[in-house]
């Protein structure tokens, strides 16, 4: 990579790894002497990965955004923003980053988008990145990291969610609302009596039935003014 300041965008849907490549990133960095910060607008994710690190010197790699940018770190660093879609668009948050770092990545989806007032586009970064100076890259995420890989039940999803009218599934999917894990385990523990009490044709005859849980979450249709995240 060539001298100066790079705004690097990492795109990729729900399961195609953003986070887990940006906690590798976190920890591969330091060996080449240039420290990294793993930044996020998200207090809850934040919470989650400073209560999983077992190392108490690890704690303050993880940061929150507007603590980040408030703090103007002195010294030459990574800043690798995941949720990026989640930074608030008055915040200005892309020249806020790449004014206090010479390496910029973020980690985002475009249609996950939580508020109104949060998200943020591969065109804006593009723009911002002329207007300041630095060269953008892109990195298109395409692989599937969760549910085995599947690509029957990602058609299925992505019908689901966003209605394109494509080729749909060869199976059938179960959808169950948890409001807690003990819900969610209850909810798939029978689930999965009710199948082995049936008989089903084998997934490879192109039926039967696959179980989809969306746990903690509200789904609400776009048409109405909200769009939720399914994780």
């Amino acid at each position: 990579m060539t001298r100066g300041r790079h705004l690097i965008v990492v795109r990729g849907g729900p399961g195609t790894g953003k986070s887990v490549i940006a906690l590798r990133l976190l920890a591969a960095i330091p060996r080449y002497g240039v420290k990294a910060r793993y930044v996020t607008p998200s207090g809850t994710l934040r919470r989650q990965l400073i209560r999983a690190v077992t190392e108490a010197d690890a704690a303050g790699l993880f940061v929150y955004l507007k603590d980040h940018v408030a703090r103007r770190p002195k010294f030459a660093q990574v800043s690798l923003v995941d949720e990026a879609r989640r930074m608030k668009r008055s915040g200005n948050y892309v020249s806020q980053l790449m004014s206090i770092s010479r390496v910029c990545v973020l980690f985002l989806d475009e249609r996950q988008i939580v508020r109104p007032d949060e998200g943020l586009t591969l065109a804006e970064c593009q723009a911002k990145a002329d207007q300041l100076g630095a060269i953008c890259h892109t990195v298109e995420l395409t692989a599937q990291v969760r549910c085995g890989g599947s690509l029957d039940y990602l058609k299925w999803l992505e019908n689901l969610l966003f209605a394109k009218g494509g080729t749909g599934s060869t199976l059938t999917y179960d959808i169950g609302l948890a409001q807690n894990p003990e819900d969610l385990g209850n909810w798939v523990e029978e689930r999965n009596r009710t199948d082995t009490r049936q008989e089903s044709p084998p997934a490879s005859a192109g039926t039967g039935r696959r179980q989809a849980v969306f746990a903690h979450g509200t789904m609400t249709s776009p048409s109405r003014g909200r769009t939720s995240t399914v994780t």
